[in-house]
């Protein structure tokens, strides 16, 4: 896990962990309020396609410097 905290998905290794004390911490406040675990839930999805959309932009922009060295 170190490693993944470390690397261009740090978010989405952040949203996991969110959502894990979330569905943990929900679970243990209010047992049967499923609605603060799909609030966790969605909130943590929400992050890791933020994550993904900045991960392939990055990737994207790298490609086109590189071919721009190139030529």
């Amino acid at each position: 896990m170190k490693e993944m905290l470390n690397s261009k998905w740090k978010f989405s290794g952040y949203a996991f962990l969110i959502a894990i004390g979330g569905i943990i911490g929900a679970t243990i406040v209010n047992p049967g309020n499923m609605y603060a675990i799909y609030g966790v839930l969605m909130g943590s999805l929400i992050i890791v396609v933020i994550n993904l959309f900045y991960v392939l932009y990055n990737n994207k922009l790298k490609e086109n410097e590189i071919r721009n060295e190139k030529h």
